[in-house]
Formats: C-alpha cells, sequence, structure tokens
C-alpha cells in the first residue's frame, strides 16, 4: 500500500512523467504533511487559546496546499509541484515578514535556500539555477541584517515560536529533503542498472550477429564506400590463405558498381599463378555507408559443369540413355538410385498415351512424350535427374528432396506443361497425366525395379508418410478438384463469381496506411470456397497467370475510382511464384498499369516465400519490378525458404511476418524471443516488418512495445467490401 502511495515502483507504466519524480513530490507532502502535524496542532491550539485566528488560517491554509500537492502529483502533476514551491516560498515568506523577533524572523530565509533542491528534483536543472538566482534576495536580507518592513498590527508571534521554526527547519532539512534523495537516487541506481541491462542485451545482439557473419560458410567482407574493408568473417580468411592471397591484393579485382549487384563473375590471380572464377554479390546494408560483399568461388563447379558436359555428350547414346529423350533409361535411373538410396523418386504416366497412339500413330505419341520430356528437363532443379522408363513412363529423381519438395516440383512442372501440347505441324494435342511420388525406392521389395515402382505405389498403403499415392478417396477427391478446376475456368470466364475484399493495413497511430486485396469466390452451387483451396487448384491447373491477371486488373480499376474520389491509398496484390517466373507476365503489368495511369508505387506486389526457393528463377523478374517502382513484400515470413542470404539478395519493402508466430504471444517466452529476433532479423535487412494476424488489444500493446510500425488483423479490420472502405477511409477524413 505504501509503495503504490508513494510510487516506489520505477517501471514507467502509462504515467506521462517519470515515476521517480512524482515519488519526491509524494514523499515531500506526505512526510511534511506528518511529520509537521504536531507542530501545527499545538501551534493552532496555542494560537486559539490566545484568539490569534489567523495564526489557525495561515496553519490551514498550508495544509490544504500541502494537501492539494500530494493529491495532484499523479494526475496533475505540474500543478501539484507549483503548489509545493508555493508552500516553500511562502513558508519563507510568512517567516520573514510577520514574525516580529528578527533573529527568528531569519529562520526564513534560511528556509528558503532549501527551494533550489526541490526545483532540481521536481523540474530540473533550469528550475533549480532559477531558484539559486531568487535565493540572492533572501542572502541579501540575511546580509543587511535588518529587518525590511514592520507588521506591528499584524504578526504570527506565539510563546514558542522559536521552537516551532527550529523543529521546523530540522524536519524539512532533516527528514523530507534526504527521504526525497535518497527516492531520487534511487530511481538513479534503477536507471543506471537498466541501462546496463540493455546495453548487455545489445552487445549481446551485436555478438549473436557478428558470430552470424564470422562462421557463415561463404566468404564474405563489410566494405564502406571508399573500399576500404571493415570487417571479414572467417571463411574468407580461409579462403585466402589456402590460395596465398592478401586481402588487399584482391580489392582491386572486387571493384563493384556503387549500385547493388548480383552474382558478376571475376577472375581472380592466386599466388600460385593459377586463377579462380568467382561470383561476386554485393548489397546495400542497413547503414547506407557500408556493403556486404559475398564472394563464392565457383571454379571447381564451372569446371565440373563443363566435365558433365562433355560426358553427356559422349555418352548421349551409352546403354544408360535412351536414344529418343536423351534422358536416362531404366537401367541408367537404376543404377543412379543404387547409389542413392535415400532419393525422392516421381513417376509421371501419359494416362493418354495408348488412346493418343489410337488414333494419331506412335509416331505422334512419341512426338508428345518427348516434348513433354524436353519441357520437363529444363524445368528440373540442380542435382534431379530424368528418366523414360516405359513407352508412356517418365521418372523424375533427386538426391536429397523431401517429399513436400518433390511435390512442389511435381506442382510446378505440372503448372508449365498445361493440358495441351503444340505438335511439329501446329496441332494441338490434348493430354492427360497422373503422378506417383516415393520419399525413397528403398520400400520397394526385392527384386522389384523402377519399371514397377508405379504399380507398386498404387498397392501401398499410405503409411508413415513414405509414399504419396491415388488411393480410392485420393481418386474421389481428384474428381471434385478435377470439378472445381472446370467451375473455376467457368468463373474467369463469366467473370460474375469472382470478387475482391480489402483488409487495412495500419499504422501505429492506427491510421489506414495501405490494403491487401484479398481475392474471394463464390461459387453458385457450394457458396463461398476458401483462397486455400481453389488458388492450388489453379496453380496446379495452370489457370494461376489468368486469374492473378483478373485480381490485378480489378485492383488497378479500384485505385483509378478512389484516385477519382480523391482517396489515395496503396493497394498490395499477391503474386504467384509461377507469374514471377513468367516473363510475359511481368511486361503485362507494367504495360497495364502505364495504360491505366496507375502509380506503380501505390501497387505493392506481395511474393510468397516459395518465390524465394529459387531467387535465379525469380530473380530477374523482381529487379525489374522493383526498378519499375512497384513496392515488393514477402509475404507469410518464416514459413517457407527465406534466409539471410536470400532476404539480403531481395530489395523488399516490406517483410510480412506469417500470422502463426503471434498466435502464443504476448505469454508463452519462447514465442516473444522467437518473434522478437524475427523482427529483429527483418530490420537488418532495411525492411519494415508488418506483423499480420493482429486479433487481441494485447498483441497489438505487445508489439507496440517491441517498435512495430504497421500491423494487420481481425483486431484492427476485417476484410471489406471497397465501397465499405471507401466510406470509412471518408469518414476518418472528416472525423
Amino acid at each position: 500500500m505504501l509503495k503504490q502511495l508513494l510510487y516506489l515502483n520505477d517501471e514507467q507504466g502509462d504515467l506521462p512523467i517519470s515515476p521517480w519524480r512524482i515519488s519526491v513530490l509524494r514523499i515531500l507532502t506526505l512526510s511534511g504533511l506528518l511529520l509537521v502535524l504536531g507542530i501545527a496542532v499545538h501551534s493552532s491550539y496555542k494560537a486559539w487559546q490566545l484568539g490569534a485566528y489567523h495564526v489557525l488560517y495561515i496553519v490551514l491554509g498550508f495544509y490544504v496546499v500541502l494537501l492539494g500537492a500530494a493529491l495532484f502529483a499523479r494526475r496533475r502533476y505540474r500543478l501539484g509541484r507549483m503548489l509545493l514551491a508555493l508552500c516553500v516560498v511562502g513558508a519563507g515568506a510568512t517567516m520573514q515578514f510577520f514574525i516580529k523577533d528578527f533573529d527568528d524572523a531569519k529562520l526564513g530565509a534560511i528556509f528558503l535556500y532549501s527551494l533550489p533542491i526541490a526545483m532540481l528534483m521536481l523540474w530540473g536543472k533550469k528550475a533549480a539555477v532559477a531558484a539559486m538566482a531568487f535565493n540572492l534576495l533572501p542572502f541579501a536580507y540575511l546580509v543587511y541584517n535588518k529587518p525590511l518592513l514592520h507588521w506591528d498590527t499584524f504578526n504570527i508571534d506565539l510563546p514558542s515560536t522559536p521552537i516551532y521554526l527550529n523543529l521546523l527547519l530540522f524536519i524539512f532539512f532533516n527528514l523530507c529533503l534526504p527521504l526525497a534523495l535518497m527516492r531520487m537516487l534511487s530511481a538513479l541506481q534503477w536507471t543506471h542498472g537498466r541501462q546496463q541491462d540493455l546495453n548487455r542485451q545489445l552487445q549481446l545482439s551485436m555478438l549473436l550477429y557478428r558470430d552470424l557473419f564470422d562462421n557463415d560458410n561463404h566468404p564474405a567482407l563489410i566494405i564502406n564506400h571508399g573500399q576500404k574493408v571493415m570487417r571479414q568473417n572467417k571463411a574468407l580468411a580461409r579462403w585466402l590463405k589456402k590460395h596465398r592471397l592478401s586481402i588487399n591484393a584482391l580489392l582491386p579485382a572486387l571493384s563493384l558498381p556503387p549500385e547493388n549487384c548480383k552474382h558478376l563473375p571475376r577472375l581472380l590471380p592466386t599466388g600460385s599463378g593459377q586463377q579462380r572464377l568467382v561470383e561476386l554479390t554485393k548489397s546495400r546494408m542497413a547503414n547506407p555507408q557500408y556493403h556486404l560483399l559475398l564472394l563464392e568461388d565457383v571454379t571447381e563447379a564451372s569446371q565440373l559443369k563443363m566435365q558433365l558436359a562433355d560426358e553427356r555428350v559422349q555418352n548421349r547414346r551409352l546403354r544408360w540413355h535412351d536414344t529418343s529423350t536423351g534422358m536416362l533409361n531404366e537401367q541408367g535411373v537404376e543404377h543412379w538410385l543404387a547409389r542413392k538410396p535415400r532419393a525422392a523418386v516421381a513417376i509421371m504416366q501419359l494416362c493418354n498415351g495408348p488412346g493418343i497412339r489410337f488414333k494419331y500413330g506412335k509416331p505422334v505419341k512419341d512426338q508428345v512424350l518427348n516434348k513433354i520430356a524436353a519441357h520437363v528437363k529444363a524445368l528440373l532443379p540442380k542435382g534431379a535427374i530424368a528418366g523414360r522408363i516405359g513407352r508412356c513412363t517418365l521418372v523424375f529423381c533427386h538426391p536429397t528432396m523431401r517429399r513436400d519438395a518433390l511435390q512442389a516440383m511435381v506442382q510446378g512442372i505440372e503448372m508449365q506443361l498445361g493440358s495441351t501440347v503444340r505438335l511439329d505441324d501446329g496441332a494441338l494435342c490434348e493430354t492427360e497425366r497422373h503422378w506417383k511420388i516415393a520419399s525413397h525406392p528403398g520400400l520397394l521389395p526385392p527384386g522389384h525395379h523402377i519399371s514397377s515402382l508405379a504399380v507398386h505405389l498404387y498397392g501401398q498403403l499410405l503409411t508413415a508418410g513414405d509414399v504419396t499415392l491415388l488411393d480410392t478417396n485420393a481418386l474421389q477427391r481428384f474428381d471434385s478438384q478435377h470439378q472445381l478446376v472446370e467451375d473455376l475456368r467457368t468463373a474467369l470466364a463469366s467473370r460474375d463469381q469472382l470478387y475482391l475484399d480489402y483488409q487495412p493495413q495500419c499504422d501505429t497511430e492506427g491510421n489506414i496506411v495501405a490494403a491487401e486485396a484479398l481475392l474471394r469466390w463464390r461459387h453458385p452451387k457450394e457458396g463461398n470456397i476458401s483462397p486455400a483451396v481453389f488458388i492450388p487448384l489453379a496453380e496446379q491447373s495452370g489457370n494461376i497467370g489468368r486469374l492473378t491477371r483478373w485480381v490485378v486488373t480489378q485492383a488497378c480499376a479500384q485505385l483509378k475510382s478512389w484516385q477519382q474520389q480523391g482517396i489515395n491509398l496503396r493497394l498490395s496484390v499477391n503474386l504467384s511464384v509461377l507469374d514471377l517466373i513468367d516473363e510475359r507476365f511481368t511486361h503485362w503489368l507494367i504495360e497495364h498499369c502505364r495504360e491505366q495511369q496507375i502509380d506503380n508505387a501505390m501497387l505493392e506486389l506481395e511474393i510468397t516465400e516459395t518465390a524465394l526457393a529459387d531467387l535465379r528463377q525469380t530473380s530477374q523478374s523482381l529487379k525489374i519490378l522493383s526498378q519499375a517502382g512497384f513496392p515488393l513484400a514477402i509475404d507469410d515470413f518464416g514459413t517457407g525458404h527465406s534466409s539471410l542470404t536470400r532476404l539480403t539478395n531481395l530489395d523488399a519493402n516490406i517483410i510480412k511476418i506469417d500470422r502463426d508466430f503471434l498466435r502464443a504471444v504476448p505469454g508463452q517466452a519462447r514465442s516473444e524471443r522467437m518473434l522478437k529476433a524475427i523482427l529483429e532479423l527483418c530490420r537488418s535487412t532495411g525492411a519494415e516488418p508488418l506483423v499480420e494476424g493482429v486479433e487481441t488489444r494485447q498483441q497489438l500493446d505487445w508489439l507496440l512495445a517491441q517498435g512495430c510500425k504497421f500491423f494487420q488483423g481481425f483486431y484492427l479490420y476485417r476484410p471489406m467490401p471497397p465501397r465499405t472502405l471507401a466510406q470509412l477511409l471518408k469518414a476518418i477524413s472528416t472525423a
């Protein structure tokens, strides 16, 4: 109770000023009221006996002012400290002017000497200096050593006045002021300790980032604008030592353009007279005075690529390759898998291959399969192989890929292939393909070969996540999804089932600074269908490009409509990784915004972390869009393929942190530490974090305490139609 009354807790909370100042004011006023109570009661009693009722009024007046100062200490601190200062000045002046005994009256001047200390604690240095200057008046009064005024008709002398005055000075100088000073020193000690804790945390963070930099496996260094090396990591030191180079000899060869650059090849002479082929990546850091320079020695990789290319040419017609497609044949695939027992395998079956052969003949069927094989080979990731193990069957293998990554690769290939193949004569041939996926072929019974894996997959149970296949339930789901894909094509053609909702994004003041366009599908029979259902289907079926263009067209039209209404609000739209791979979409987007007279800076492009999985495929499109002035945002950060290197290589303006990291915050210490680390990581890249999924006030307050500036979630605003959002913005602007 006493701790709360005197504000002895140094945590500021929602107080407008430092708690220790309120505490000092409370200590001075309450200690004065309590400790001087005996003097007040005794002097009032004597004054009442002598009929000096004006003394009663003076004592009561001082008590009322002191009590008011104590009461106003928290809510109206400025008024409270003014009342206390008034008490000090009033008490000193009353002693000097209304006590007849001059020796006793001089104690009033001494009492005023406490004013600078009180002003220092309650106001600050400037007020204390002013009080020092003010005290020249009572000092001159003491030096003059004569009464300045004579109040013979009005005085406050009582028989025990000398005792009262000396006791008052003793209490104020010996108890009240020391207690207040001790409180101030306690606050200073707490602040010092808190600052030390913050410094330790900052030092730990710096050590953490330094360790991350120093222990990175890629050679790296930090340079300033003058090409001076500020820091280099251990990997670079090892690389320099290995090739007998010094950092000073290396720098001239590393001269780069002032802007950011990626994967620039450089030939560096070594101390042994040889040359090393390196790729350089230069990235601007959060501090614009410095740049991060990443060096990747690709000499062996380049030589290996050349050797593999030569071997591929030499062995193309050997027994391990299919002569019609150039891919591995069944024996080649078996030989490769024998050395990769944990490889992931995907088999593609051209289901209507027999029908194509029956209708068009074997040459057409082989032509279709060869075109599919050629297309697939161009899309395979590094380390993967392709083979033909049957008349209508292709197989794709990766030595270390997980099942979900393999599924993603298959889906990407399917989306790129489409449902039709253009023949040499220009005719279109409809194809039907089924995929069978296994985590690793080690599950095959003894004596079985890769050619029997498709049959074996259909016979396996769906256990332990080792095999993914189409069982009866999966076939039913496939039929349902196939129908949904057809309905989606109809929806795109009719244009009366799809629509956009907009969810506002807010800053720390609650202002709406942007909105995210969210695609909705109102199915005529199934009702509202979740984007989590139809977006993947659109990607798998090759319809995502049409869908994204529809969204961009609607968003641009809405932007233009709002601009005509005087509403300037940035919109963000989501892009698929397939959109970024398609260069035609990139040029269409830029041209469409130009035709619609849309400022590119008003259309933010959100890309999922899947697009960062291989920046070599998407970086060119991202670079073109960024140079065109489109703000870039990484969506659902922390759930996909982000890494320090990829974030450094991508000039993202905003990083949207996935809502999953906020679910247990505040309250769960581990989740809080994780989210704090993610926020610091985002800021270290120079991008501004935006936290999604804010659903409670407690989450918002916690994020504000961490310095977050932008938020999105149901607690702030739910997705709404464009008309509702426009009305909301107009209402806010006129409020």
